[in-house]
């Protein structure tokens, strides 16, 4: 059985998960499994990718919420030997760290959430990458690509999730998790692209070059505003209130 880290990657849909899933594959030292940015291609090798798809499948009825007792501890009990029979594979000799990422929820929708404390118990070298965006912005990216039945349903998705991960954080070990607010993300690229890589224990350089090939821009942190009419962007502000925002404020303060 060969060591290696796990990096779980989420946060609330539309807050940049898959961004983070890119420039940490930056790294060859990083094989993505699950989520919408996997590094393995069928070209490679064809059992090799097989078999990720299987992982990633394995994610989704981990945390389907409409899963029954079986079907979750099955999914539980397969997931870290598939990874094990991955790392077999000759293309990842050079692989440290293998990365999960799954947004909060994932999919259209709310019903596949991800729960960090099945992390916790199936990977003792496990590192939580957690992506805080500004709320409004996060419902609009999921509003404007179809994961909801409309903006208000979209909105109460969100405000749920945020509300779960801050309730989750709370509870795990500060060592083991690191929480990046996009918006600071798109400001301070490299910066805070460093202190991720120093978190996760990956060589800084490549994810440096990435992060400056994908030009973060900080001006565009308020493009949802100009996505949308006047009535759904007061909307958002009166929804995502500072009172509201109090539910998750342990998962704010953390961005600090």
């Amino acid at each position: 059985m060969k060591d290696y880290r796990l990096l779980f990657v989420s946060g609330a849909s539309g807050s940049g998960t898959t961004l983070m899933a890119e420039i940490l594959t930056a790294s060859e030292n990083v094989m993505a499994v699950a989520g919408k940015h996997r590094t393995l291609s069928r070209a490679q090798d064809e059992d090799a990718f097989r078999l990720a798809k299987r992982v990633n499948r394995t994610t989704r009825e981990l945390w389907d919420r409409q899963a029954d007792v079986q079907t979750y501890m099955a999914a539980k009990n397969r997931l870290p030997g598939m990874i094990d029979e991955l790392l077999q594979f000759k293309q990842h000799a050079g692989t440290t760290h293998v990365m999960i990422k799954r947004s909060a929820p994932f999919d259209k929708g709310d019903r596949y959430r991800p729960d960090m404390m099945d992390m916790l118990e199936l990977f003792p070298n496990l590192r939580i990458l957690i992506i805080y965006r500004d709320p409004r912005a996060a419902t609009y990216s999921c509003q404007r690509r179809g994961f909801a039945l409309n903006l208000r349903n979209m909105a109460i998705i969100c405000e749920e999730q945020l509300t779960y991960l801050s309730a989750q954080l709370e509870t795990i070990d500060p060592a083991l998790y690191k929480v990046v607010q996009y918006e600071k993300w798109m400001q301070q690229g490299v910066t805070i692209t460093e202190e991720i890589a120093e978190f996760a224990g990956i060589p800084k350089q490549a994810l440096v070059e990435a992060v400056k090939g994908n030009r973060l821009d900080g001006g565009k942190n308020n493009q949802w505003r100009a996505g949308l009419t006047d009535e759904d962007a007061h909307f958002l502000d009166e929804f995502f209130s500072a009172q509201r925002r109090r539910r998750w404020a342990f998962l704010e303060k953390a961005c600090e």
